[in-house]
């Protein structure tokens, strides 16, 4: 649970924390913000200074009705990744990116 320590202290006050989901081979993280590219700026850099592991992927909910009961993923981070999901089934078998 240190990376969520981690991803809940660097948040401050731009994005919240709201849990994990680990599982068929992924560890989701969930934010909720108001200020996407500068979440994922923070993400990105916090990544890259060794306090999340590497090979974050980060997708962004985009909701489809009114009442946020459904919605779809746009991918986001990193600039070749073409879908986002929440369950990947990597060539090894395993992985263990965090996915945000």
């Amino acid at each position: 649970m240190a990376m969520e320590s981690r991803v809940d202290r660097a948040c401050a006050s731009i994005c919240s924390f709201d849990g994990n989901d680990i599982g068929s081979g992924t560890y989701n993280l969930y934010l909720y913000t108001e200020d996407v590219p500068a979440t994922v700026k923070l993400l990105i850099e916090l990544e890259n200074s060794g306090g999340i592991s590497h090979g974050l992927r980060i997708g962004v909910a985009k909701y489809t009705d009114t009442h946020h009961n459904d919605w779809t993923y746009q991918a986001v981070y990193p600039a070749t990744l073409k879908a986002f999901d929440l369950i990947y089934k990597p060539a090894s078998g395993r992985s263990h990116a965090p996915k945000i």
